[in-house]
């Protein structure tokens, strides 16, 4: 079991902290932006604002798969999985135009995004042990600025450039590189001695 100052002296906690910022900025400007994004797409707004409601709606489902999955393979297995599904997600939103890709995205987005919630805490005590689970887990949610800063990106660009393309390519290629770096997650309890 690893305490707080433990947990952050080890490479797992800043990867997550850095996967967990990049999420957020990913998320919650999606959320906040797709309605008009979807608008701008040649969508009506009330396919929009339903396609969004769908979206977190599904979240209840996702929550209760996850679950159920994290029961049976180990949990940062479940979590590379999760944001591979995250990240494919935030492909195929930028073609969110094209037919199919739209119910697609929808269903990547709003697994995916429900299910992180699922998996943090299980990857947490995973990773550190679950004695001090709150604190470490409350320091990882610092990273909830990176969906503040994420909303501003994305409402700033679109003020600069009149469309949402550089946010959400931006928001897609920071999830490959946060993907990527899930896989230098490991179990630091035990390691380098500690219990």
């Amino acid at each position: 079991e690893m305490d707080l100052a433990q947990a952050l002296r080890t490479r797992s906690f800043w990867i997550l902290a850095f996967v967990l910022f990049c999420f957020y900025f990913y998320y919650l400007a999606v959320n906040l932006h797709l309605v008009a994004f979807l608008s701008d797409r040649g969508f009506s707004d009330a396919r929009a604002a339903a396609s969004l409601g769908f979206a977190v709606g599904l979240g209840i489902v996702s929550k209760l798969a996850m679950g159920a999955l994290v029961d049976r393979i180990a949990p940062r297995r479940a979590l590379v999985l999760n944001f591979a599904i995250l990240t494919a997600g935030s492909f195929l939103l930028l073609g969110a135009g094209q037919p199919g890709f739209l119910p697609l995205f929808l269903v990547a987005h709003g697994f995916a995004t429900a299910a992180e919630n699922v998996l943090l805490p299980v990857i947490v005590a995973d990773c550190f042990g679950a004695r001090h689970l709150a604190r470490i887990y409350g320091v990882l949610m610092v990273a909830l600025v990176g969906g503040i800063a994420g909303q501003i990106f994305a409402g700033a660009a679109f003020d600069q450039w009149g469309d949402y393309r550089v946010p959400f390519t931006t928001f897609a290629v920071l999830n490959v590189v946060a993907l990527v770096a899930l896989f230098g997650v490991r179990r630091e309890r035990g390691v380098d001695g500690s219990a």
